[in-house]
């Protein structure tokens, strides 16, 4: 087994150390079938999968009781990729089993369905169109943060912006008040955006200044909020990488340049 592939299990326990966790996290597990696949009320197969694929969408959306996102053509010859959510799902064309977790090209190494997944992050990034932004004169990556104004490892990567900056990395905030819509932590984020000077108030924020300015006006919250959910967000700070890899929790300015550094090397 390569090293690296061994190697995961416990770069993920030393990410959940340096993140605060989601206390109400989404289920992680892909879709299951139904007890019956026959459903009073069909639910509705999602919009823009290639009429070629309709008939498969509409069974499987019987059969696993969720709409998938996208099915396509897979890396593999003669394979379909299913998608629901960050969960994807493979199968032959023309085939009755599928298979749910990732693919691997074993020529390569390439881990094919992560790939995917960060295709769908950036895609998904590319509609965010309101953030908060820390940029040094001549940034040489920008990497967008999920953050929570009440996290620690949220306040910690802050109070180091500096470091950063000094990295020529860019800081692109987006909110994700862990505790959720209509919580002092949400309301703080909306009172942050509707603040006069919104880099100064998240400052202050995250340095446990009390927010008590309007949260009224029209504000980004729910929506990140929400696309922090579509993208399987367990924990927070989430850094999404310019490539659409993610790190789960607070990493060193100087680690995090030299995470970057190579992957610029791995792209030539």
């Amino acid at each position: 087994m390569p090293s690296a592939v061994r190697l995961l299990p416990a770069v993920a326990l030393m990410a959940l150390l340096v993140a605060c966790q989601d206390p109400t996290p989404e289920p992680v597990t892909p879709p299951t079938p139904t007890q019956s696949p026959t459903r009073a009320t069909p639910v509705p197969v999602s919009e823009g999968i290639a009429e070629e694929y309709q008939a498969l969408a509409e069974t499987l959306t019987e059969i696993m009781g969720v709409a998938p996102d996208a099915i396509g053509p897979a890396a593999a010859e003669g394979m379909l990729q299913v998608r629901w959510g960050t969960n994807f799902a493979y199968l032959p064309e023309g085939g009755s089993h599928v298979v749910f977790g990732d693919m691997i090209d074993l020529r390569t190494g390439e881990q094919i369905t992560e790939a995917s997944r960060k295709a769908m992050r950036l895609a998904a990034l590319a509609r965010v169109e309101d953030s908060i932004e820390f940029l040094p004169k001549s940034p040489r990556h920008v990497v967008t943060v999920f953050t929570d104004i009440d996290c620690g490892y949220c306040r910690k990567m802050h109070s180091e912006l500096a470091d950063y900056l000094a990295e020529d990395i860019g800081i692109r905030y987006v909110f994700y008040p862990r505790s959720g819509p209509g919580t002092e932590s949400f309301r703080k984020a909306e009172a942050v955006w509707c603040s006069s000077d919104r880099k100064k108030a998240l400052t202050e924020a995250k340095q446990g200044a009390a927010m008590k300015g309007d949260s009224s006006c029209a504000n980004p919250v729910l929506a990140d909020y929400q696309l922090g959910q579509e993208l399987g967000l367990r924990g927070t700070p989430m850094i999404v990488l310019p490539d659409g890899e993610i790190i789960n929790g607070y990493v060193p300015a100087a680690s995090l340049a030299a995470q970057l550094a190579t992957a610029d090397q791995a792209e030539g």
